[in-house]
């Protein structure tokens, strides 16, 4: 006799498969609006050549202000990207991160169970969100939180990857 076992015993759901059980959370808190601003612009500022400038200069960041998982998840997302621009953005690649950005990108990194690094997670199952939050999570319906570059490709790619972790 076998036993039929919830999906939601493995962390799943019909609605979102392997995603988290809600919609991501899209930006960070105003007290760290520094780093939402800098993650959300990335593509922008990516086409100067003082980006690593910029990430030095940022306030610190405050985790006390992140009061669910949700905005966990999100900082996660955000940090990522700016970490592995910081480290590839120029010629060279960087041979330290600041303190700025290490310890806080550290510190999520361990409350979310990944070091710090953009993980598969971050790159896709937390960057995402509806273009019409009545329909459902599929391809023409989502879009992008977070990238690099920005345009067609770079959505694309990585929006395939949400559509079938959904399914």
């Amino acid at each position: 006799m076998s036993k039929s076992v919830s999906l939601e015993a493995f962390g799943l759901s019909k609605e979102f498969g392997y995603m988290q059980h809600s919609d991501p959370v899209a930006s960070l808190s105003d007290a760290n609006a520094a780093w939402d601003e800098m993650a959300r612009n990335l593509p922008k500022y990516l086409m100067g050549s003082d980006f690593r400038s910029r990430v030095k200069s940022l306030p610190p960041f405050k985790m006390d202000a992140l009061t669910s998982e949700g905005e966990v998840r999100r900082a996660m997302l955000a940090l990522s990207y700016i970490g592995m621009a910081y480290q590839w953005s120029e010629y060279q690649a960087a041979h330290l991160i600041p303190a700025v950005l290490a310890k806080p990108w550290y510190e999520l990194g361990v409350k979310v169970g990944r070091p710090p690094i953009l993980s598969y997670v971050s790159y896709s199952i937390d960057n995402w969100y509806r273009l019409d939050p009545k329909k459902e999570i599929e391809c023409g319906n989502i879009a992008l939180l977070q990238c690099f570059l920005g345009g067609q490709d770079e959505e694309w790619f990585i929006l395939i990857h949400i559509d079938i972790e959904k399914k």
